[in-house]
């Protein structure tokens, strides 16, 4: 199993610029006809992916929604794909790096693309992860 160490300030602003854009906790709210808690309660049962910025604002990357404008909508999958990743893995950046296609290994098809056709494939690629590819970052 790979070791992780919390990533730099100088990481995390990499990522938020490579993985945006993303929707504040209010963003999300207003489209899910949501509160902000109730945002903030779906993130913690990973039905939403929450990022973290340098400043500790969370943030919601918008290729882990489905849809566009005022019609976002969540992914179904979402909730068993991350806890399958955070069995494994404890930093949400590097499931939202796993979810994008940053993986080397899965050859520019990013995972979370497919989520919805192939849930239990996606779902099974989640739980076998081994992070490897993760210490060119740490």
């Amino acid at each position: 199993m790979t070791t992780f160490r919390a990533p730099s300030a100088h990481l995390l602003q990499t990522w938020q610029i490579e993985l945006g854009p993303y929707l504040s906790p209010s963003d999300v709210a207003q489209s899910l006809r949501a509160t902000r808690n109730d945002v903030f309660a779906l993130a913690g049962r990973r039905e939403l992916l929450e990022v973290r910025d340098s400043d500790r604002r969370p943030l919601y990357p918008l290729f882990a929604l489905v849809g566009g404008g005022q019609d976002i909508k969540r992914v179904p999958v979402l909730r068993s794909i991350l806890n399958a990743l955070g069995r494994s893995c404890p930093e949400p950046w590097l499931w939202a790096l796993w979810l994008s296609g940053w993986n080397p290994k899965h050859k520019g098809c990013p995972p979370i693309e497919i989520a919805e056709e192939h849930p239990t494939r996606i779902i099974e690629l989640a739980r076998n992860e081994d992070w490897s590819w993760t210490s060119r970052y740490f």
